[in-house]
């Protein structure tokens, strides 16, 4: 127990949080891609991966073979 004069330090921990979340995006991208190429409909491919419809389609259309940027 800490009396009114002790003081005790404390360490920040620094997790490198923004590269975690963008590395579970690109695994989420990359299984909605993969599900998609295995023929899966795009209402199957939301259960299994838990993304909204809307952000499905987002990534198949940025990532469909022959699309012209």
């Amino acid at each position: 127990m800490l009396s009114g004069n002790q003081t005790f330090k404390v360490f920040p921990v620094f997790f490198p949080q923004s590269t975690m979340v963008n590395n579970i995006r690109k695994n989420k991208m990359n299984l909605v891609l993969k599900l998609y190429k295995e023929g899966k409909r795009i209402g199957e491919i939301a259960q299994i991966t838990n993304v909204s419809l809307r952000e499905i389609g987002t990534i198949i259309s940025k990532y469909r073979p022959g699309k012209i940027v």
